[in-house]
């Protein structure tokens, strides 16, 4: 079993979750774990979020499990 600083990027990759933006404004963030750069808006509300940062987003009440 591999630790998360053990797994590749391609690895992670396959370790997504669509989180849903309850905001009403656009936010672009970067993941504290990944560094990926991801973008919610009003019309594009749900995004895949990698699973090292999705736990992150998941503690603000912005953010639900889609």
């Amino acid at each position: 079993m591999h630790k998360d600083s053990d797994m590749s990027e391609a690895e992670s990759r396959n370790f997504r979750l669509n989180l849903k933006y309850l905001g009403e404004s656009r936010l672009e963030l970067r993941g504290t774990s990944t560094g990926q750069v991801y973008l919610f808006s009003l019309e594009l509300p749900v995004q895949p979020v990698d699973l090292r940062d999705a736990k992150f987003l998941l503690a603000s009440p912005l953010f639900t499990i889609a």
